[in-house]
């Protein structure tokens, strides 16, 4: 068994890893020994304890993130269990292989696009496993490419550089994919986050069980996902917002790829919903999928705050039985605080709504009980009441 260089945490710590979070704060530690960042630890008690196995980074405000609290941590087995359990639940080969701390994987995100894998490495431990996670990958996933998306600002906080690079197989840099008989061209090297949003695959679905009537706004619309679900739906005049005409220019390609039509509107979302109202327009659905308003605790208040300025406009557009899909994928921002806005915001509009359904993540997305920092998604679907 391998002997690593040890740091002692204080009681508050110890007793968080008792309830199995992941993480130590810079502000837990009592005692540590002066080593680089990424340095695998044993984390120890005040009493000389050996509780869990880590990684170090004496720079940032998490200074250790878990590895393994009972055994050696065992690289190889957490990739091939976070696939086992994939494919238990998926029949295409499309979804979220790893999921950071909730695959047991920190700072490690790995998206699958069929043959393409898509690797984000956060953290400047997980950085340590960079060629372990290469050739595991090959050998468990046999995929035709792998691209690493290191270009996350995070990296920079981990003193590690930014960068694009493709580091097995086959440059791709743009491909088609097929999800639920629909086609979307993805871009990895340029495209957010791994060039597609994976997370809302599940909810995109509830579309087509609840959608009726004609009309549909697509607001913070991006690739336009949403909308070429509504088209699938049977809605037929889709307008779909966003502030990149890059992204929109991605929406209008895809509902090309589907032999749909979108109305594509190249505005400040928060503009456009301003507007909208005046101008007597109405829709019979209306989807709110915003970039994260707040990252951290100390932007929820003015996260509120536009959370519920969309929600109440939007709310304000809809026809008689409409529904509105709004989301959220602030973490600061719980479920239930996200209800809570909603009910405001509803209040506000003089209007009686229905709570259809609260969607959280799909299951290539896993929540762990003890990690609430691993529940980020929220995604209502509302109904106008006539109450």
């Amino acid at each position: 068994m391998d002997t690593h260089p040890a740091v002692v945490i204080s009681n508050r710590a110890k007793k968080r890893l008792k309830g199995k979070h992941p993480w130590i704060f810079s502000n837990e530690i009592a005692e540590k020994q002066d080593l680089p960042a990424g340095e695998i630890v044993e984390i120890r008690d005040d009493e000389g304890h050996r509780i869990a196995t880590g990684y170090f980074n004496p720079h940032t405000l998490i200074a250790v993130r878990i590895l393994s609290y009972h055994q050696e941590f065992d690289l190889r087995k957490r990739i091939a269990d976070a696939l086992e359990f994939r494919k238990q639940h998926y029949d295409t080969q499309v979804y979220r292989w790893v999921y950071g701390e909730s695959d047991g994987l920190p700072g490690l995100i790995v998206d699958r696009y069929s043959q393409t894998l898509v690797v984000q490495i956060l953290t400047a431990g997980m950085e340590k496993f960079r060629n372990e996670i290469i050739e595991n990958l090959v050998e468990l996933g046999s995929p035709d490419r792998i691209l690493f998306r290191n270009d996350s600002s995070y990296r920079s906080l981990e003193g590690l550089s930014q960068g694009v690079e493709w580091v097995y197989g086959s440059p791709l840099n743009q491909e088609v994919i097929e999800l639920d008989s629909l086609k979307f061209e993805v871009n990895y090297t340029e495209g957010q986050k791994t060039g597609f949003f994976l997370d809302q695959q599940t909810n995109r679905r509830r579309l087509c069980k609840y959608a009726h009537g004609e009309r549909m706004l697509d607001v913070f619309s991006y690739s336009g996902g949403w909308s070429i679900y509504g088209a699938q739906a049977g809605l037929r005049e889709i307008t779909a917002v966003d502030s990149s005409a890059d992204a929109l220019k991605s929406a209008a390609r895809n509902a090309e790829l589907n032999h749909f039509t979108l109305n594509c509107i190249e505005q400040d979302a928060f503009q456009f919903l301003r507007q909208a109202y005046s101008s007597n327009e109405r829709y019979d659905v209306i989807v709110l999928d915003p970039p994260a308003f707040c990252k951290s605790k100390r932007q929820l208040v003015e996260a509120v705050r536009g959370y519920r300025e969309i929600n109440l406009r939007a709310m304000k557009l809809l026809n008689r039985d409409g529904l509105l899909f709004t989301c959220s994928c602030s973490q600061p921002v719980t479920p239930e605080l996200f209800v809570d806005v909603l009910r405001q915001a509803a209040a506000d509009s003089g209007r009686t709504f229905r709570l259809l359904e609260l969607l959280l993540h799909p299951l290539d997305h896993p929540v762990l009980l003890h990690f609430p920092e691993s529940l980020y998604l929220k995604c209502a679907i509302l109904q106008v009441s006539s109450l």
